[in-house]
């Protein structure tokens, strides 16, 4: 969990509620929030640095229906050491069965 000092780094297409943590409240606990200008993995990866505890992401953006790379962004983080939040409330297990995805793929750390 991140800590007043450190930093999260998040896609910019965000569901409110959570562009509104992000933006308002974590800030206001010292908590940075650093939005990705687009959610590719390089766009994430640049942001990343010592402090960074967590790269957050939903995987079918909401409301924008972006649909993330998964494996690229896990990729970028676990090459720093940084732990992957997946929102997967719009895909649901249906669509994107994420423990079948960390099972077979290099979103394992």
């Amino acid at each position: 969990m991140p800590k007043a000092g450190d930093n999260i780094i998040s896609t910019p297409q965000l569901y409110g509620g959570t562009y509104t943590l992000f933006a308002h409240m974590l800030p206001s606990q010292g908590v940075e929030v650093r939005f990705a200008e687009d959610d590719s993995a390089e766009a994430i990866e640049k942001l990343i640095d010592d402090k960074t505890k967590a790269v957050y992401c939903e995987t079918i953006g909401n409301p924008a229906g972006n649909i993330i790379d998964l494996e690229a962004v896990c990729a970028a983080a676990h090459k720093h050491g940084v732990a992957v939040i997946v929102d997967n409330t719009v895909a649901s297990p249906v669509i994107c069965n994420l423990s079948i995805l960390v099972l077979t793929s290099s979103c394992i750390p």
